[in-house]
């Protein structure tokens, strides 16, 4: 289940700080709401929620048939059923970012993995041009023949 911390719940509802939701959560408006050990509110999702349709729901709201009053219970379920759609969607959209990150994250590791295969390949290249300066640098040392022939060397 689904909790929110009153900074959270406020932000949702469009509240510039969190302390009316932190009075409503030690008056126990919010049912079920706890504090953790950090003293730290929580708030069941169930609760937000009915909170939420509660302050926003109208006693006069427009049905699809055409104006009519209906009894606040009825406009709380449908703001409850409005902001239980807009939670879902919210959901699948975080759920389609954790999916882009994941590939992203696969592909970062795909690259890597291939910038780690030319960086062997190329300190495999470096130590044979090192053998080779090594072998040109003893070569260079070695008394050339026309120095062996006239024993300068």
């Amino acid at each position: 289940m689904n909790e929110y911390t009153p900074q959270q719940l406020a932000a949702m509802v469009g509240l510039k700080g969190s302390r009316f939701i932190t009075d409503l959560c030690t008056q126990g408006r919010f049912p079920g709401a706890y504090k953790d050990n950090r003293k730290q509110w929580h708030i069941p999702q169930d609760a937000a929620l009915a909170w939420i349709a509660e302050r926003e729901a109208p006693v006069d709201v427009l049905p699809p048939e055409g104006l009519a009053v209906v009894p606040r219970e009825t406009a709380k379920e449908f703001v409850l059923a409005i902001v239980a759609e807009a939670t879902k969607k919210k959901s699948e959209e975080v759920v389609e970012v954790k999916r882009q990150l994941t590939e992203l994250r696969e592909k970062k590791a795909e690259e890597v993995s291939e910038l780690q295969k030319q960086v062997e390949e190329l300190g495999s290249q470096l130590l044979g041009v090192s053998e080779r300066l090594a072998e040109l640098e003893a070569e260079k040392r070695k008394p050339s023949w026309w120095a062996r022939l006239w024993g300068k060397g």
